[in-house]
């Protein structure tokens, strides 16, 4: 008799309808625990960051070094006046890699020098160091700017056996920014811009 009370009283209670979970609070929800955690990641994660790892410092290290950045490439892009660009793409150099990087900053296919470009040597390509605001663009592009050109007398001056096509062998090419000599050399002018394009790199 008591075995068969116990069993319908059980039956009963297995019968009731199951209690509707609370929608605003996911804690009291049945069978949710993947819900519940979904719930608190964020918080957790956050709570770990600022509770075991250095978060503020790295913060204000990335502001720092994301503020700099943004200042070089404002410097730089808001330079206004003659622009000289050395393009070493027919010999397939890439710019990046030819001069250190100390004080530069990366940004997509830009690195920016806002305390100016150390200059290089390449085989018998040689390159002055550039003391204004400049940088290195998509990867075979070098690009500054001189913002005292309208006082200039002339822009630039090349030495070197100039040959019909109008390019330049064993060319020094000396502008208000820096100094190129090359072994051959085309230059070629649009308006306030000049491109020195590097023809060879050996003699």
């Amino acid at each position: 008799m008591t075995v068969a009370l116990l069993a319908a009283w059980i039956v009963g209670v297995l019968a009731l309808p199951l209690p509707r979970p609370s929608p605003a609070d996911l804690h009291f929800v049945f069978n949710s625990e993947f819900i519940y955690l979904a719930s608190t990641r964020t918080t957790a994660n956050e709570w770990w960051l600022r509770t075991d790892y250095p978060y503020e410092d790295v913060r204000r290290g990335a502001s720092a070094f994301t503020d700099a950045r943004d200042s070089a490439y404002q410097t730089i892009s808001s330079r206004r006046g003659r622009v000289y660009i050395v393009d070493l793409k027919p010999v397939r150099q890439y710019m990046d890699g030819l001069a250190g990087k100390a004080g530069a900053y990366r940004l997509g296919l830009l690195t920016l020098f806002p305390a100016g470009y150390p200059g290089f040597t390449l085989d018998a390509v040689e390159m002055s160091t550039v003391k204004v605001p400049c940088n290195t663009d998509q990867l075979f592009y070098f690009r500054a700017v001189d913002t005292d050109a309208s006082a200039r007398k002339q822009p630039f001056t090349v030495t070197g056996q100039r040959h019909a096509d109008g390019t330049y062998l064993d060319a020094v090419v000396t502008t208000p920014l820096f100094t190129l000599k090359a072994p051959k050399v085309r230059i070629v002018e649009t308006g306030n811009r000049m491109k020195i394009q590097v023809l060879a790199r050996v003699k």
